[in-house]
């Protein structure tokens, strides 16, 4: 009982250890290290080669089901209760635990074929976990830890399941070639990590990514109080302090204003003296608007991006992706027995759109998209090929209190900046706001619950990145390919199974029925032998 209960307490410390090194590589109250990503996979690594396979799958689920309890904190804060936020980190875990399983099973192969399965299989899970079930849940990618790393420079060549392949694979080649600790060897260790990180400065894009114009943006944060309970049951609040902190705001030479999701917290098409004050006001203005509503209908809703121009409304964009369980109800009529009180606050769903959305202002094509769509690449990379040259993420967030999911939302809008080369803005009602480079970097930023107002001129860039014209080939072959690759580990485990189970019944002898004797000596079959079967 003792030692289960020491062998316990060591595989907790692990996990918290290689949990917590996870977390600091995204954005939290200790600030976003990147480095704690590469150590804790290297622990990670590290016990899944070498410790018994068992205590490894423990230490493997306990990591999981930490990170992502922590990462997805804020999930019930917008919420109010904690059922959802369990229910997805548990389900959450389900993914890092099955490539564990699979990596364990796997380690009797030879160093490279392991270590290119690994990393492999890692890509392919979180390439699944990105997009399954429905939108899934592509939040804590490891890529999105490297936004400011010296390895950045491959973020527009791999995208994010290529960095985790890369990642993964670099440290788990380390782990099977230095696994003995030893001062030589962890000294070459850490020269090769070294170099490998520090192999993406510098690294090209694209040989022909160059500046072709420049857009002048003001990002207007309204600004909401926290709790946000009185301003929403106030329809209009939140449209009337964008309108302020418009007018109180210096635009002279700015081409485009924008505001953030829901930023009209009312129908304008069923509110005509609101849509009649809005269109007034921006005539006199003479800046376009785009800003974000909800459309509703007598059972469902709809989350749009309008532009405002001439005193002229124009629908530019409508969600493609809602959130489940965040904007529509999936199963709604068995979930209302199970949940019925719950269920209640969302008493109708979104439907989603059907294409991306990109409008021309001045020299730029803006292309939206709305709040979590920003983690989900597909959708990006949509809007890219519809033409964009400039990416806008409207979002909310007020629901989210003063977590830090808002600023691991800025971390994924800088990786997508990167990652397709574009300048990038993230504008949100209650924070964080953000002004982004093509390079990653963040020109202005806003805090948490106050209006503001961001101003600057961002670069415009029209070529298309390796990750744009490949990036959705890539994850098809990380997703498909680990796929067949699970379906072969689990039909030779299954098949050695019933290999042993076949030469387990044939070592009974057909005449006794009994097993035979069992030579334990340790030399050859002749010497020392006690006795021969009976024939």
């Amino acid at each position: 009982m003792v030692r289960y209960l020491i062998n316990g307490f060591w595989a907790l410390v692990a996990a918290i250890a290689i949990a917590a090194g996870l977390l600091l590589a995204f954005p939290s109250t200790w600030g976003s290290h990147w480095l704690s990503a590469w150590l804790a996979l290297g622990l990670w690594l590290l016990i899944l080669r070498r410790a018994r396979r068992s205590y490894a799958l423990v230490i493997s689920i306990l990591t999981s089901l930490l990170f992502f309890v922590v990462l997805f904190r804020w999930v019930a804060i917008s919420l109010t209760f904690s059922t959802p936020w369990i229910a997805l980190a548990l389900f959450e875990t389900l993914f890092p635990t099955l490539w564990a399983g699979a990596v364990l099973a796997t380690r009797k192969l030879t160093s490279p074929l392991w270590t290119f399965w690994t990393a492999f299989s890692f890509a392919g899970i979180e390439a699944w976990r990105a997009c399954f079930p429905w939108t899934g849940m592509p939040w804590g990618m490891l890529g999105f830890s490297q936004v400011d790393s010296p390895m950045k420079g491959w973020i527009p060549l791999l995208g994010e399941n290529g960095m985790a392949f890369l990642m993964v694979g670099i440290v788990t080649a380390l782990v099977s070639v230095t696994w003995k600790i030893s001062m030589p060897n962890l000294a070459t260790a850490a020269l090769a990590l070294i170099v490998v990180i520090f192999s993406g400065v510098g690294l090209p894009s694209l040989p022909d990514t160059q500046d072709s114009s420049q857009l002048k943006v003001a990002a207007m944060q309204g600004g909401v109080s926290w709790p946000i309970g009185s301003t929403y049951s106030h329809p209009g609040t939140i449209l009337s302090g964008h309108m302020e902190q418009t007018r109180s705001s210096d635009l002279r030479g700015s081409e485009v204003v924008l505001w953030g999701e829901q930023a009209a917290d009312i129908d304008l098409r069923a509110n005509a003296q609101w849509a009649e004050e809005l269109r007034h006001w921006q005539e006199n203005l003479q800046i376009p608007i785009i800003f974000g509503t909800l459309v509703y209908g007598n059972k469902t809703t709809s989350n749009q991006v309008l532009k405002l121009e001439d005193g002229k409304f124009s629908q530019i964009y409508t969600k493609r992706e809602p959130v489940p369980f965040g904007e529509f109800l999936p199963a709604r009529p068995t979930i209302s027995k199970i949940f019925p009180e719950q269920v209640k606050m969302l008493p109708r769903d979104m439907i989603p759109g059907k294409a991306p959305g990109v409008t021309p202002v001045g020299n730029a094509q803006i292309g939206a998209n709305i709040c979590f769509e920003v983690a989900i690449d597909a959708l990006v990379r949509d809007t890219v090929h519809a033409g964009a040259n400039l990416l806008y993420f409207p979002t909310n967030n007020s629901s989210f209190g003063y977590s830090y999911q808002s600023r691991q939302q800025l971390q994924i809008a800088r990786f997508r900046a990167l990652e397709y080369d574009r300048s990038s803005v993230q504008v949100a009602v209650g924070g964080v706001s953000a002004l982004i480079n093509p390079d990653g970097q963040v020109v202005s930023q806003s805090g948490l619950f106050r209006a503001d107002t961001l101003k600057a001129a961002l670069p415009l860039r029209d070529t298309l990145t390796w990750q744009a014209r490949f990036g959705e080939a890539m994850n098809a072959s990380f997703r498909f390919g680990t796929l067949i690759g699970l379906a072969l580990v689990g039909a030779i485990l299954v098949f050695l199974k019933i290999q042993k189970r076949s030469f387990q019944r044939t070592e009974f002898s057909p005449r006794t029925g009994r097993k035979p004797a069992v030579n334990k000596s340790r030399g050859s079959g002749n010497n020392g032998s006690k006795g021969k079967r009976k024939k």
